[in-house]
Protein backbone atom coordinates (compact mmCIF):
# COMPACT_ATOMS: atom_id res chain seq x y z
CA UNK A 1 0.00 0.00 0.00
CA UNK A 2 1.42 3.33 -1.05
CA UNK A 3 0.42 6.52 0.70
CA UNK A 4 1.13 9.89 -0.75
CA UNK A 5 2.81 12.61 1.27
CA UNK A 6 -0.45 14.64 1.35
CA UNK A 7 -2.45 11.65 2.61
CA UNK A 8 0.10 10.97 5.33
CA UNK A 9 0.04 14.63 6.40
CA UNK A 10 -3.77 14.61 6.43
CA UNK A 11 -3.74 11.52 8.65
CA UNK A 12 -1.25 13.14 11.05
CA UNK A 13 -3.36 16.31 11.14
CA UNK A 14 -6.46 14.23 11.95
CA UNK A 15 -4.62 12.51 14.81
CA UNK A 16 -3.42 15.85 16.19
CA UNK A 17 -6.92 17.31 15.91
CA UNK A 18 -8.32 14.33 17.82
CA UNK A 19 -5.89 14.88 20.71
CA UNK A 20 -6.14 18.69 20.73
CA UNK A 21 -9.95 18.74 20.84
CA UNK A 22 -10.35 17.36 24.38
CA UNK A 23 -7.44 19.52 25.58
CA UNK A 24 -9.05 22.68 24.19
CA UNK A 25 -12.42 21.85 25.77
CA UNK A 26 -10.70 21.01 29.05
CA UNK A 27 -8.84 24.35 29.04
CA UNK A 28 -12.09 26.27 28.56
CA UNK A 29 -13.68 24.22 31.36
CA UNK A 30 -10.67 24.89 33.64
CA UNK A 31 -11.02 28.65 33.23
CA UNK A 32 -14.74 28.50 33.92
CA UNK A 33 -14.38 26.38 37.08
CA UNK A 34 -11.72 28.76 38.35
CA UNK A 35 -14.15 31.67 37.95
CA UNK A 36 -16.97 29.72 39.62
CA UNK A 37 -14.62 28.71 42.46
CA UNK A 38 -13.64 32.33 43.11
CA UNK A 39 -17.26 33.52 42.98
CA UNK A 40 -18.41 30.73 45.29
CA UNK A 41 -15.61 31.23 47.79
CA UNK A 42 -16.14 34.98 48.03
CA UNK A 43 -19.94 34.92 47.97
CA UNK A 44 -20.38 31.98 50.36
CA UNK A 45 -17.90 33.51 52.82
CA UNK A 46 -19.73 36.85 52.50
CA UNK A 47 -23.07 35.18 53.10
CA UNK A 48 -21.59 33.44 56.17
CA UNK A 49 -20.82 36.87 57.57
CA UNK A 50 -24.28 38.18 56.66
CA UNK A 51 -25.92 35.05 58.14
CA UNK A 52 -24.74 36.04 61.60
CA UNK A 53 -27.13 38.99 61.51
CA UNK A 54 -30.79 37.91 61.04
CA UNK A 55 -31.72 41.49 60.15
CA UNK A 56 -29.73 41.06 56.92
CA UNK A 57 -31.75 38.07 55.58
CA UNK A 58 -32.84 40.09 52.53
CA UNK A 59 -29.21 40.96 51.73
CA UNK A 60 -28.20 37.31 52.03
CA UNK A 61 -30.84 36.19 49.53
CA UNK A 62 -29.90 38.99 47.14
CA UNK A 63 -26.19 38.15 47.47
CA UNK A 64 -26.85 34.47 46.76
CA UNK A 65 -28.99 35.27 43.70
CA UNK A 66 -26.25 37.52 42.35
CA UNK A 67 -23.54 34.91 42.93
CA UNK A 68 -25.20 32.10 41.02
CA UNK A 69 -26.21 34.49 38.23
CA UNK A 70 -22.56 35.53 37.95
CA UNK A 71 -21.53 31.87 37.93
CA UNK A 72 -23.81 31.11 34.99
CA UNK A 73 -22.86 34.27 33.12
CA UNK A 74 -19.15 33.88 33.78
CA UNK A 75 -19.09 30.27 32.68
CA UNK A 76 -21.04 30.93 29.50
CA UNK A 77 -18.87 33.92 28.56
CA UNK A 78 -15.59 32.12 29.22
CA UNK A 79 -16.54 28.90 27.46
CA UNK A 80 -17.62 30.57 24.22
CA UNK A 81 -15.06 29.48 21.62
CA UNK A 82 -14.73 29.71 17.85
CA UNK A 83 -14.52 26.35 16.16
CA UNK A 84 -14.38 25.10 12.60
CA UNK A 85 -17.80 23.93 11.40
CA UNK A 86 -18.23 20.14 11.09
CA UNK A 87 -15.12 19.46 13.20
CA UNK A 88 -15.01 17.07 16.14
CA UNK A 89 -14.43 20.07 18.41
CA UNK A 90 -17.59 21.74 17.10
CA UNK A 91 -19.52 18.52 17.73
CA UNK A 92 -18.26 18.11 21.33
CA UNK A 93 -18.64 21.79 22.15
CA UNK A 94 -22.20 21.84 20.82
CA UNK A 95 -23.11 18.76 22.87
CA UNK A 96 -21.62 20.22 26.05
CA UNK A 97 -23.38 23.55 25.47
CA UNK A 98 -26.72 21.78 24.91
CA UNK A 99 -26.21 19.66 28.03
CA UNK A 100 -25.35 22.67 30.20
CA UNK A 101 -28.22 24.71 28.77
CA UNK A 102 -30.78 21.99 29.49
CA UNK A 103 -29.34 21.32 32.96
CA UNK A 104 -29.43 25.01 33.90
CA UNK A 105 -32.97 25.37 32.55
CA UNK A 106 -34.02 22.52 34.83
CA UNK A 107 -32.25 24.27 37.71
CA UNK A 108 -34.16 27.49 37.01
CA UNK A 109 -37.41 25.51 36.82
CA UNK A 110 -36.68 23.90 40.18
CA UNK A 111 -35.96 27.37 41.61
CA UNK A 112 -39.36 28.61 40.44
CA UNK A 113 -41.44 25.55 41.36
CA UNK A 114 -39.90 24.43 44.64
CA UNK A 115 -40.11 26.59 47.77
CA UNK A 116 -36.40 26.72 48.58
CA UNK A 117 -34.56 28.62 51.26
CA UNK A 118 -31.31 30.32 50.33
CA UNK A 119 -29.39 27.38 51.80
CA UNK A 120 -31.50 24.86 49.83
CA UNK A 121 -30.92 26.83 46.60
CA UNK A 122 -27.17 26.99 47.25
CA UNK A 123 -27.00 23.26 47.90
CA UNK A 124 -29.01 22.54 44.75
CA UNK A 125 -26.77 24.84 42.71
CA UNK A 126 -23.62 23.15 44.04
CA UNK A 127 -24.95 19.71 43.17
CA UNK A 128 -26.04 20.82 39.68
CA UNK A 129 -22.59 22.26 38.90
CA UNK A 130 -20.84 19.21 40.37
CA UNK A 131 -23.07 16.93 38.26
CA UNK A 132 -21.92 18.92 35.22
CA UNK A 133 -18.29 18.55 36.36
CA UNK A 134 -18.65 14.79 36.70
CA UNK A 135 -20.28 14.45 33.26
CA UNK A 136 -17.62 16.71 31.69
CA UNK A 137 -14.92 14.60 33.34
CA UNK A 138 -16.47 11.45 31.89
CA UNK A 139 -16.82 12.93 28.37
CA UNK A 140 -13.31 14.35 28.33
CA UNK A 141 -11.72 11.40 30.13
CA UNK A 142 -10.53 13.59 33.02
CA UNK A 143 -10.66 11.71 36.36
CA UNK A 144 -9.67 14.82 38.35
CA UNK A 145 -12.97 16.49 37.41
CA UNK A 146 -14.90 13.36 38.34
CA UNK A 147 -13.15 13.13 41.71
CA UNK A 148 -13.64 16.82 42.42
CA UNK A 149 -17.34 16.61 41.56
CA UNK A 150 -17.89 13.60 43.79
CA UNK A 151 -15.84 14.99 46.71
CA UNK A 152 -17.46 18.45 46.66
CA UNK A 153 -20.92 16.89 46.45
CA UNK A 154 -20.27 14.56 49.37
CA UNK A 155 -18.67 17.24 51.55
CA UNK A 156 -21.40 19.77 50.75
CA UNK A 157 -24.04 17.17 51.62
CA UNK A 158 -22.35 16.51 54.97
CA UNK A 159 -22.29 20.23 55.73
CA UNK A 160 -25.92 20.65 54.68
CA UNK A 161 -27.17 17.83 56.89
CA UNK A 162 -24.74 17.85 59.82
CA UNK A 163 -23.73 21.50 60.23
CA UNK A 164 -26.45 23.79 58.86
CA UNK A 165 -25.45 26.57 61.29
CA UNK A 166 -22.05 26.91 59.56
CA UNK A 167 -23.16 25.77 56.10
CA UNK A 168 -22.12 28.97 54.28
CA UNK A 169 -18.59 28.98 55.62
CA UNK A 170 -18.40 25.20 55.11
CA UNK A 171 -19.29 25.42 51.40
CA UNK A 172 -16.98 28.41 50.90
CA UNK A 173 -14.19 26.06 51.99
CA UNK A 174 -15.31 22.67 50.57
CA UNK A 175 -17.05 23.86 47.38
CA UNK A 176 -15.31 27.08 46.31
CA UNK A 177 -11.68 26.43 47.23
CA UNK A 178 -11.48 22.94 45.67
CA UNK A 179 -12.66 24.35 42.34
CA UNK A 180 -9.89 26.94 42.45
CA UNK A 181 -7.33 24.28 43.41
CA UNK A 182 -8.41 21.78 40.75
CA UNK A 183 -8.46 24.44 38.04
CA UNK A 184 -4.91 25.57 38.94
CA UNK A 185 -3.74 21.93 39.00
CA UNK A 186 -5.30 21.16 35.60
CA UNK A 187 -3.97 24.39 34.08
CA UNK A 188 -0.40 23.69 35.22
CA UNK A 189 -0.61 20.05 34.16
CA UNK A 190 -1.53 20.98 30.61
Amino acid sequence: MNISRDEAQAALDAIEDATNTPRFLLRSWVVSIFVVGVIWTVSFAGIAVLARNPALEHERKRSWSASYSLSIGGRRHLTAIRVAPQSRLAFLHARLAIFYGILYLFFILWQIVLPLTAMDAAFLWITVVMFAAIITGIWLGEPVLIGCGVAVTLLSTLGYWLAPQVFWLWVAIVAGLPLIGVSIYLWRRR
